[in-house]
């Protein structure tokens, strides 16, 4: 008696286990903190849009050859800045 009584707590046990961490536990509440929702509107500002003014996300873009990317916001050439002076010898 006291055999089954253990046998039947153990696999009582073991299911409650099995459905708090086997897998897809917790995933429709949680969601993938590693793969976050999709954001078009940052999708556009990062990378711009495509030739039928749909957002490029960053896979798209990764994949897109360098010639059919739009040209990134602020980029240009660098800044005509007189160079650092050299740092002075110490005594």
């Amino acid at each position: 008696m006291i055999r089954r009584t253990l046998l039947i707590l153990s696999a009582l046990g073991a299911a409650a286990t099995l459905a708090a961490c086997g897998p897809g536990a917790g995933k429709a509440e949680k969601g993938n903190p590693a793969m976050p929702p999709a954001d078009p509107q940052r999708a556009a500002r990062t990378n711009g849009f495509d030739k039928d003014g749909k957002p490029i996300d960053a896979v798209a873009a990764a994949e897109m050859p360098e010639s059919e990317l739009p040209p990134l916001k602020g980029a240009g050439p660098a800044p005509d800045v007189p160079p650092a002076p050299a740092p002075a010898a110490k005594p």
